[in-house]
């Protein structure tokens, strides 16, 4: 019986986490994307907010993934 509700606990709590909205995506403030664009002048804006949305707001993977564009 005990295993019973331990199971439905565990599957109420299974729900309710998928009943929660994703988190919402990250945000580049406009002076972080100013700084972004000073470091890599030869990539549009467009571009630098591309990369950081892939990297998720990941700031370091955002620098490797652009430095890596910028040597291509």
């Amino acid at each position: 019986m005990l295993l019973g509700q331990q199971q439905q606990q565990q599957l109420q709590q299974q729900q309710q986490q998928q009943q929660q909205p994703p988190p919402p995506p990250p945000k580049l403030t406009e002076e972080e994307l100013q700084e972004f664009v000073k470091m890599f002048p030869n990539l549009d804006k467009e571009i630098i907010l591309s990369v950081f949305e892939a990297s998720r707001g990941n700031k370091e993977a955002m620098v490797g993934n652009l430095l890596q564009l910028g040597q291509q």
